[in-house]
C-alpha cells in the first residue's frame, strides 16, 4: 500500500520510521492541530504523555523486533495541550510501523464513573443512619458530576423530597419556581411513571422532563446546555415500592440503567439496614429506661424519691414536654397530683385533683384504658389551658397493680404524632412498672410504720442497756481502782519503812569500811536497786492517790526547759536537742508541778528509747484556742496497734518499766480538761502529743477522787 492511500482513511494515521514520523494523513494532522509538514519529521514519543513514552518506546522497538507485543492498546496522547486516551492500532510494514489512533477518552471517562458509581453503592453499606446513607449518596453524586433528587410517588402526585445538588443552583431553582423545591408535588410524568413501574428507567432528553416537572422554562433551570440526560431506580423499603432516585447529568446513557439499577438497590439496603439499626437503637433505649426506671424503684426509699426519680427518667426517655403523675387518694374517690414536670404549669394546676368519677382522668382510672386527646378534642377551658402552655395532645395510661387501680401517668406534647404513635407502648410499659413499684411502697409504708415503733421502743431498751452497762463497768473500775489505792498505799508503807534501813545501812556501811573493788560494787548495785524501788513506790502513790490540782496561769517554757534538764541529765549517751517553742505563747492554765511530771515521764521515756544516742524534739505552739506540746524521739516507735493501750495502768513496752508514767501522764491532761496521745513522730520514732486549753477564765478543776 502506498501512503498515499493512506489519506484516503478516515481514521488518524501515522507512519513511523525509527520513531519519527514520515508521514500523516489529514485526518492525524487535524487532530494534531498541525499542518501535515509541520507533523512530520517529528519524534512520535513527543505526543505520548511522559509517564507512558517508555512503556511505548519499548513496544515499538519489540515489535520491530519480532516479538511478540499487543497490536491495540490504550495510551494517554497529549493533543493540542490536552492529555486524552486513544486506542493505538500498531502494525509493522518493513521498517515502518503503521499506527492508527481512535480516540476512547469519553468510552474511558464514562467507564471509571460507573466503576466509581459501583464502589459508591458498595460503601454507602457502612452508613449507619438514615440521614448518614443520603449524606453519603449527595457526596458520592457531586463527585460524578450529577444533581440527584429522591422522588416519593402519590396517587395523582409525586414529591420531591430531597434535593440533592449545589445551593446556588437550588436557590436558582427556588428563583424560578417561586417556592421552595423540596417539598414540592407535582403530576406524574411519563418518565417518572414508566421508571416507577418497571424499576428503572432512562430519559435522553431532561430538558423535556424538567419542563414538565417544574413548569417553567427548562433553560431557566439549566442554562448549562440540553445535554442533559436522566436516569432514575426504584427504591422499595420493607418489601415495598416506596421512592424512586432520580440522578441527572450530561454523561448518562440509556445502557447505565443496569448500574444504576444497582446503585438504587444498594442505597435501598442502605437505608432499611439503617432503619433496622435505628429500630434496635430504640428498643435497647426503651429497654435500658425500664432498666432504669426499676432501678430507681428499687433504690427509692419512700414515694417521693420514687416519683422523682421514675419521673426524671421517663420524661428523659420519652422526649415529651409534660409529664404528670396522679394517684389515687386512700379514700378510693379523689385522684390527686403527686409528681409533675414540665413548662406546663397551668395545666398542671388545672388538673390537679379529680375523682374516678370523672370524665378525663376519672375514666383512665375507672376503665383501666389509655387515652389520646387533641387540644380540640377537649372542652373548654381545658382546651383553652392547653393552647395556653402550647399543649396539643395529651396522652394518659392508666396505672394499675393487679385489681387495684393506682392512678395515672400523663404526658403532653406540642407534636400530636408523637403522642398519638408508636411511643404509647413505651408509655403503658413505664406505667406498668409504676403501678408496682407505687402498690409496693403503698403496701410496704404500713410495715414500715410498724417497724419504726418496733424499733423506737427496741432502740429506747438498747440505750438502757447500754447505759446500765457503761455504769456496771464505772463502778467496776472505780472499786478496781480504789482496790489499786490502798494496795498502793499498803505497799508504799510497808516497803517504804524496809527501804530507809537499807538507805541507812548501805550509808553506813560505806562510811564504816569504805569497801573497795567488789565490795564497793555490790553496794552500789544495792543502793540503785532501792532507788530504782524507791521511785517504783512513787509512781505507785502518784497513780493511786493523785492530789487535786491548783491551776493558775503559768508560762510553759520554763517548764519544758526544766524538764529537758532533769531527763537529759539520765541519757545514757550524748543527745541532739531541738527545742522549737513558739515565741510570745500566753501562759497556760495548769498545776504547773503536776504538768511537769506529766512532761518530765513523757521526756524520760523517749531519752529511755535513745540508749545508742539520737534525736529529742520538743515544740510548743498555739492550735486556736489550745495549746499543743510535742515530744518526740528517734527511737524504735510504737506499733499503731499499742498507742491506746500505752496509756493504760501497769502496761509496759519495756521490762524495767512500771506502765504508769503515761498513764499518770493522760490523767493529768484529763484533769486539766485536755488530750494526750501517742503518734509516729516525721521520719520513725514516737511523738506524745498534749492538747490543753488556754482559756485562762476556767475555774479550778477538782483533782480525781482520792481512790485509797
Amino acid at each position: 500500500m502506498a501512503w498515499s492511500d493512506l489519506d484516503l482513511l478516515p481514521v488518524a494515521t501515522l507512519v513511523i520510521r525509527d520513531g519519527v514520523i514520515v508521514h500523516a494523513n489529514p485526518p492525524a494532522a487535524a487532530l494534531a492541530g498541525l499542518a501535515r509538514e509541520r507533523l512530520v519529521g517529528r519524534p512520535f514519543i513527543d505526543f505520548v504523555a511522559p509517564e507512558e513514552q517508555a512503556r511505548v518506546a519499548e513496544r515499538n522497538r519489540a515489535r520491530l523486533a519480532g516479538r511478540p507485543v499487543p497490536q491495540v492498546y490504550d495510551a494517554t496522547v497529549l493533543v493540542q495541550g490536552r492529555r486524552r486516551t486513544f486506542r493505538l492500532h500498531a502494525s509493522v510494514a518493513g521498517a515502518e510501523i503503521v499506527v492508527q489512533l481512535l480516540d476512547v477518552t469519553e468510552e474511558t471517562f464514562h467507564g471509571q464513573r460507573l466503576a466509581a458509581l459501583a464502589r459508591f453503592g458498595a460503601l454507602v453499606q457502612n452508613e449507619r443512619t438514615h440521614d448518614d446513607v443520603f449524606r453519603a449518596v449527595r457526596r458520592d453524586m457531586d463527585s460524578l458530576g450529577l444533581f440527584c433528587a429522591l422522588v416519593v410517588p402519590g396517587r395523582e402526585e409525586v414529591e420531591l423530597r430531597s434535593i440533592f445538588t449545589l445551593p446556588g443552583r437550588l436557590r436558582r431553582w427556588e428563583e424560578a419556581v417561586g417556592r421552595p423545591v423540596e417539598g414540592l408535588t407535582r403530576p406524574w410524568t411519563p418518565f417518572l411513571r414508566a421508571a416507577w413501574e418497571d424499576g428503572a428507567g432512562f430519559a435522553d432528553d431532561w430538558f423535556d422532563e424538567a419542563s414538565r416537572l417544574m413548569r417553567v422554562p427548562a433553560a431557566t433551570l439549566f442554562p448549562e446546555g440540553p445535554e442533559l440526560h436522566a436516569l432514575a431506580a426504584r427504591i422499595d423499603r420493607a418489601g415495598l415500592p416506596w421512592a424512586l432516585l432520580l440522578a441527572v447529568g450530561p454523561w448518562l446513557r440509556g445502557t447505565d440503567q443496569p448500574a444504576f439499577r444497582l446503585f438504587g438497590a444498594q442505597v435501598a439496603a442502605a437505608l432499611e439496614a439503617a432503619r433496622a439499626i435505628q429500630v434496635l437503637s430504640a428498643r435497647n433505649a426503651e429497654l435500658a429506661a425500664l432498666n432504669r426506671l426499676a432501678g430507681a424503684s428499687g433504690e427509692s426509699r419512700d414515694l417521693d424519691t420514687l416519683l422523682e426519680a421514675g419521673g426524671r427518667v421517663v420524661r428523659e426517655t420519652l422526649g415529651c414536654r409534660d409529664l404528670a403523675i396522679y394517684l389515687v387518694a386512700a379514700d378510693g374517690r379523689t385522684i390527686e397530683l403527686a409528681y409533675a414536670s414540665g413548662p406546663a404549669p397551668e395545666l398542671h394546676r388545672f388538673l390537679s385533683r379529680g375523682t374516678v368519677d370523672g370524665p378525663f382522668l376519672g375514666l383512665v382510672v375507672r376503665e383501666g384504658r389509655s387515652l389520646v386527646r387533641l387540644t380540640e378534642e377537649l372542652p373548654e377551658p381545658a382546651a383553652g389551658v392547653m393552647r395556653r402552655d402550647g399543649v396539643a395532645t395529651l396522652a394518659a395510661v392508666p396505672l394499675r397493680f393487679r385489681s387495684s387501680a393506682i392512678g395515672l401517668l400523663i404526658t403532653a406534647w406540642a407534636d400530636r404524632r408523637d403522642a398519638a404513635g408508636c411511643r404509647l407502648p413505651l408509655v403503658e410499659a413505664m406505667g406498668s412498672h409504676f403501678a408496682a413499684a407505687v402498690y409496693s411502697h403503698r403496701l410496704v409504708a404500713d410495715l414500715r410504720a410498724q417497724v419504726a415503733e418496733n424499733a423506737r421502743l427496741y432502740e429506747d431498751l438498747r440505750r438502757s442497756y447500754a447505759e446500765l452497762g457503761r455504769a456496771q463497768e464505772q463502778l467496776v473500775l472505780r472499786e478496781r481502782l480504789a482496790a489499786l489505792g490502798e494496795l498502793a498505799a499498803v505497799v508504799a508503807h510497808e516497803v517504804r519503812n524496809p527501804l530507809g534501813a537499807v538507805f541507812n545501812a548501805v550509808g553506813a556501811l560505806r562510811r564504816m569500811i569504805r569497801p573497795e573493788g567488789e565490795a564497793r560494787m555490790l553496794l552500789d548495785i544495792v543502793g540503785e536497786e532501792a532507788d530504782r524501788l524507791n521511785a517504783i513506790v512513787g509512781d505507785l502513790l502518784d497513780f493511786a492517790r493523785p492530789s487535786k490540782p491548783s491551776i493558775r496561769p503559768e508560762p510553759v517554757a520554763p517548764i519544758l526547759d526544766e524538764v529537758l534538764t532533769a531527763a537529759l541529765a539520765q541519757a545514757a549517751a550524748a543527745l541532739e536537742v531541738v527545742r522549737d517553742v513558739e515565741e510570745a505563747l500566753p501562759p497556760v492554765p495548769a498545776d504547773a508541778r503536776q504538768l511537769r511530771q506529766a512532761l518530765l515521764n513523757v521526756a524520760q521515756n523517749a531519752v529511755q528509747a535513745m540508749p545508742q544516742g539520737g534525736r529529742l524534739t520538743v515544740r510548743a505552739r498555739r492550735e486556736g484556742e489550745a495549746l499543743r506540746i510535742e515530744l518526740a524521739d528517734t527511737g524504735p516507735g510504737v506499733p499503731a496497734e499499742l498507742r491506746e493501750k500505752v496509756f493504760e495502768p501497769f502496761f509496759s513496752t519495756r521490762a524495767t518499766g512500771t506502765g504508769l508514767g503515761l498513764a499518770v501522764v493522760r490523767r493529768v491532761a484529763q484533769d486539766h480538761r485536755g488530750t494526750a496521745v501517742v503518734e509516729e513522730a516525721p521520719g520513725g520514732g514516737t511523738a506524745v502529743v498534749l492538747r490543753l486549753p488556754l482559756d485562762a477564765g476556767l475555774p479550778p478543776v477538782a483533782g480525781r477522787p482520792d481512790l485509797g
